[in-house]
């Protein structure tokens, strides 16, 4: 993580975890085919959080996935005369999967540098997000998604069969390819685990590239410091050798800035909170 800011996790996959996957695809075309109106209910004034449709990308999410019930409020918001139990049942064991699996490896993380305390789950907000990349119906490539870094602590994500995810090294001008297999999980290191590494984790920009007929459906289970907690770097970490690289600064006014200047992929998180 300290490299690459990336780790590709490959598992035997048994039978019941493709049926989840198709189940989990397939749930997410049903979301992105209900009308416009519709999907707009998926909003908050919490940047990041919210219905999101541009011209090849498209989202939504559902806030704090932790309690079965706001999957729950998710989707009568979005089937509010019912026949939504299919989705909700395969959603909620999606993302339960994705979110225990998260915390594991945000915690072997925190104890591969001797932080033998393990994160609490109620310190963390998880967001989980379903994402569709429309195909371009060209050969020439175009963004999906434009260069960016996670602001949170780590992302898991699953993707369909379709790639176009590219990712930058520490050190490294050069965007890399990521061709995970089937049914694997990329795990990206965010803003806030830098942060808390005192800049030892890297956050790597990527993005997502399209081209052809066949679009790109992602989801993405991401473990975000609660909005009003303070991100700094870990004390443990920091010592004569190792000065702290960050101001300690409130989480949600971090989303708040970074919102407003995207465009400054590799330099937001030290302009706001560098030292």
């Amino acid at each position: 993580m300290e490299t690459h800011g990336l780790l590709l996790i490959h598992y035997d996959i048994e039978p019941s975890d493709q049926a989840l996957l198709h189940k989990t695809f397939s749930s997410m075309q049903q979301l992105f085919n209900l009308p416009h109106e519709t999907k707009l209910k998926n909003s908050t004034p919490k940047p990041y959080y919210t219905y999101l449709n541009t011209a090849t990308y498209e989202t939504l999410a559902v806030i704090n996935s932790s309690p079965p019930e706001e999957l729950r409020a998710f989707t009568r918001l979005m089937w509010p005369n019912g026949n939504d139990d299919k989705f909700y049942e395969t959603m909620n064991l999606m993302s339960k999967k994705m979110r225990e699996l998260s915390m594991i490896i945000l915690n072997m993380l925190r104890n591969s540098y001797g932080i033998g305390l393990d994160v609490k789950e109620e310190n963390i907000d998880p967001l989980f997000r379903m994402m569709k990349y429309s195909a371009p119906m060209s050969d020439e490539p175009v963004h999906g998604v434009a260069p960016h870094t996670d602001r949170n602590f780590i992302t898991l994500l699953c993707q369909n069969e379709v790639d176009g995810l590219l990712f930058k090294p520490r050190d490294d001008g050069e965007w890399v390819k990521v061709n995970p297999d089937p049914g694997s999980f990329i795990v990206f290191a965010g803003d806030a685990l830098r942060v808390w590494s005192n800049g030892r984790v890297h956050s790597p920009p990527h993005m997502v590239m399209m081209c052809g007929d066949k679009e790109r459906l992602s989801c993405g289970l991401f473990l975000c410091p609660k909005g009003d907690q303070v991100v700094e770097p870990c004390h443990d970490l920091v010592d004569d050798e190792h000065p702290p690289l960050f101001k300690p600064f409130i989480f949600l006014d971090y989303l708040h800035y970074a919102s407003e200047n995207a465009f400054r992929v590799d330099t937001v998180l030290d302009s706001f909170a560098g030292i």
